[in-house]
């Protein structure tokens, strides 16, 4: 359930031309499987532009900042590991990555 004191985090990148289809087949499924199974998540939505089908928004909603800060550097380890070979095989790169809070 969302609150005033939630963090939301937003992710816009850039899949690689020959490589949308695979991210859309799998490699979605891969990241979404990993984020979800992040402590203090709320809420994740991917969105994908009207405009260019290899550009995507990730729309998270966490805890607090603790909690999306941890969950970042853990999905930067995994991807180090190799355990999310489809990300790291489809995506080309992150094009803005920050993170929100409401104003009041």
């Amino acid at each position: 359930m969302s609150n005033s004191k939630s963090i939301k985090e937003v992710v816009v990148y850039r899949i690689k031309p020959n490589k949308t289809d695979t991210f859309l087949d799998k490699g979605l499924q891969e990241i979404s499987a990993c984020v979800n199974g992040f402590a203090g998540m709320i809420k994740h939505e991917t969105l994908v532009s009207a405009k260019d089908k290899g550009v995507f928004v990730d729309l998270v909603e966490w805890e607090s900042l603790e909690a999306a800060e941890n969950a970042a550097s853990q999905l930067d380890a995994k991807t180090k590991a190799g355990e999310l070979p489809l990300m790291a095989m489809t995506f080309e790169r992150v094009e803005f990555f920050d993170h929100f809070k409401a104003l009041s």
